[in-house]
């Protein structure tokens, strides 16, 4: 191997890159074309080397570059679908919170026990009885069930027409600034058709059977539902005036007779000893 052997080796890296100069190039072929071992050594060279990567054709550019349309295009799916999951999923969350805190803290959804509260009843002048509420100075909400319905005994299997009254309230407790104020809850006309009165959804507690005595309603007591009646009377005779048209410039005179009425009321209820 000559001097011109070691050159030409020299340049062969250029040379199968492709970056020699042309002069290189043309030095390089000539000499191979004579020198039997600079072209095995060059062919040796090439084999070594990793093959270079293959151009794609048109087609093959056009599968990719479809391949690569349908990725993002799958990619921007998954992202809208996760999203609208997302979405979906505090939607029904805030749902759910809203019907859990109805059903838990607004629906009156729990009986309350018995003995938390107190059911009373008196009997006025005109024969109607009244259903009282001790609320035993609770600040709990809660409001009053009534169910007038036939329940058979091994005793009765005819049935008896029971009245059952009882309280109920919100599973989470909720309670108001001031206690309950006691007072009525119904007014019962036709004490004589029933046969018995319970207190409790499915207690035996008794609190009144046909032929018991009922105590008898405070004049304070009678005196407020006699002025009750009075502006309920009054009201009526208005309603139907206004339906009729009958009501003109005595509007204003109607309303502040009625307003008054009603604070007589509310003042009768005070003084009444039951309720307190």
């Amino acid at each position: 191997m000559n001097n011109d052997c070691n050159i030409v080796r020299d340049l062969m890296p250029l040379y199968i890159d492709g970056v020699a100069s042309e002069e290189s190039k043309q030095y390089i072929e000539a000499h191979i074309k004579q020198c039997a071992q600079c072209k095995t050594y060059l062919e040796g060279m090439r084999a070594a080397l990793p093959a270079a990567p293959k151009k794609r054709g048109a087609e093959e550019e056009a599968a990719f570059d479809h391949a690569a349309d349908m990725l993002k295009k799958k990619h921007r799916r998954r992202v809208w679908r996760n999203v609208l999951i997302g979405i979906l999923i505090g939607v029904l969350v805030m749902v759910g919170g809203y019907v859990g805190w109805t059903e838990l803290a607004v629906k009156y959804n729990a009986e309350l026990p018995v003995d938390a509260y107190g059911v009373f009843l008196t009997q006025l002048a005109n024969g109607k009885v009244i259903v009282s509420i001790d609320y035993q100075g609770s600040k709990r909400i809660m409001g009053t069930v009534i169910r007038d319905t036939e329940e058979a005994d091994s005793e009765h299997p005819d049935g008896l027409r029971t009245l059952r009254i009882w309280m109920e309230t919100t599973i989470i407790p909720q309670t108001m600034i001031a206690a309950n104020r006691n007072g009525p809850t119904t007014v019962i006309d036709d004490i004589d058709q029933l046969d018995v009165i319970c207190v409790g959804e499915h207690s035996d507690t008794i609190l009144w059977r046909k032929g018991d005595s009922i105590a008898q309603a405070s004049d304070a007591m009678e005196a407020y539902y006699a002025a009750d009646d009075l502006r309920w009377d009054y009201f009526m005779e208005w309603n139907r005036a206004q339906n009729n048209g009958a009501i003109g410039e005595d509007a204003q005179e109607i309303n502040d007779t009625l307003d008054s009425m009603s604070e007589t009321v509310q003042h009768l209820r005070l003084a009444v000893p039951e309720w307190q």
